[in-house]
């Protein structure tokens, strides 16, 4: 595996100014912003890379990324937390792509850089976080990657005091890892954050979320295989917690599980999100 990157220090940088860590969250959400809107597309779902990284929005951005080593974390509430880490996942996705095209070109997808959610990291408050310990240490309750079976953060790693104790399911359809298939990158403010949420939610169910009822079948998404005990402990439990969030919204549903369905997963495409 490639050496990790720090993608936000730079030790000729000094941050002589201490701002709260809710400003500097609110700083960085205007820099998002800024790039979002005139180097993504409106929904999202794909970044023109090359010219972001060529840009001043981009450069401003990475100079307010570096005040993140001055936050703490503990002056955050559990909704600025979770904010801050769905914004600071999806933009470090953002910054490691920009960082791989520096290197050549952006890669044809992420899973074409070795290592690419464990090496491409942020200093948060003097702690080193990689999109996975955004992931699967604090925005899943440290519940650890699904294939480790073992939390992200140990007991004595000060990471685990600064997590989100109760996993939302819903953070699933916030956090883009910079493929095709993944949710489209939005950015969210705590006072909004349970409306913004819903909002993703229901609109990547109901575009994800196919009836085969002449198969008796349901096609779903493969991020309910990849991480199905975030939304229940069976099959069924998983299709009523879809069922619960959009049953009114995919004509049929309601109909077709009351009474036993078969669950099949869509292929995921893991081309980079890219457009140029």
């Amino acid at each position: 595996m490639a050496d990790r990157k720090i993608l936000n220090e730079d030790q000729d940088i000094v941050n002589e100014q201490r701002l709260c860590a809710d400003d500097i969250a609110k700083e960085m959400r205007t820099k998002i912003t800024k790039l979002k809107g005139k180097f993504m597309s409106e929904d999202g779902s794909s970044v023109n890379y090359k010219d972001m990284g060529d840009s001043a929005e981009f450069e401003s951005y990475v100079k307010t990324s570096r005040s993140l080593t001055a936050l703490n974390l503990s002056d955050l509430s559990q909704s600025q937390l979770k904010c801050l880490f769905l914004n600071m996942y999806n933009s470090l996705t953002v910054h490691a792509m920009v960082y791989q095209s520096s290197q050549g070109s952006p890669p044809n997808s992420p899973l074409q850089v070795e290592g690419f959610w464990k090496i491409h990291c942020y200093n948060v408050g003097g702690s080193i976080y990689s999109l996975d310990d955004m992931e699967h240490g604090v925005l899943r309750a440290n519940r650890g990657h699904p294939s480790s079976g073992e939390p992200q953060f140990g007991v004595d790693d000060d990471r685990s005091k600064c997590i989100v104790n109760l996993l939302d399911p819903r953070i699933h359809f916030a956090l883009n890892c910079g493929a095709r298939s993944c949710p489209p990158i939005r950015v969210y403010t705590a006072d909004r954050l349970e409306e913004q949420l819903d909002i993703a939610t229901i609109s990547f169910l109901s575009q994800e979320v196919r009836l085969l009822p002449a198969e008796g079948k349901v096609e779903l998404s493969k991020l309910f295989l990849w991480y199905a005990k975030d939304f229940g402990s069976t099959d069924a439990e998983v299709l009523q917690w879809i069922c619960s969030v959009v049953g009114d919204k995919v004509t049929g549903l309601r109909e077709m599980l009351s009474k036993p369905v078969e669950i099949v997963y869509r292929q995921y495409v893991w081309d980079t999100n890219t457009t140029k």
